[in-house]
């Protein structure tokens, strides 16, 4: 699939065309990637502050528009670790989704939320993001005013 064609299907599906989403496809389409690290080891050095969720995402773009085959990528070289660095991607994913709709609830702008969420998602140790998730969540924040 050619390069505008994949920006006009993002495009009808709601998504944006954003600098780092740019790279990241040009990425993806002119080198040989085998999986989303090697894809964002390549793109940090474009842009460093493209996080590893924003590839992950974008991949999952890609795929639900037929553009590419993740599954295919995968499959020739990995097992196990396929399993594991699925989790990875959806335990990240899920902090950066959880970041970014507290800030952009807060009034930050979309695309500083978009990129201070892919920063916030790798600072904070497991159990502080579960303690933190578990007080936004009982809305006890509320209660402090």
């Amino acid at each position: 699939m050619e390069k505008e064609t994949i920006f006009r299907k993002l495009r009808a599906c709601g998504g944006r065309i954003t600098s780092q989403r740019k790279i990241l496809l040009d990425i993806i389409l002119e080198e040989e990637c085998v999986c989303c690290k090697e894809i964002y080891y390549k793109a940090i050095k474009k842009d460093p502050a493209i996080g590893i969720a924003t590839v992950y995402r974008m991949v999952r773009s890609l795929e639900d528009i037929g553009a590419i085959r993740r599954n295919k990528m995968y499959e020739i070289q990995y097992g196990k670790e396929r399993i594991e660095e699925n989790a990875l991607a959806d335990k990240i994913l899920a902090r950066h989704s959880f970041f970014l709709k507290i800030l952009v609830e807060a009034g930050v702008d979309q695309q500083q939320a978009e990129k201070e969420a892919s920063m916030l998602e790798y600072i904070l140790s497991d159990e502080s993001f579960d303690k933190l998730k578990v007080y936004m969540e009982k809305g006890t924040w509320e209660n402090d005013k």
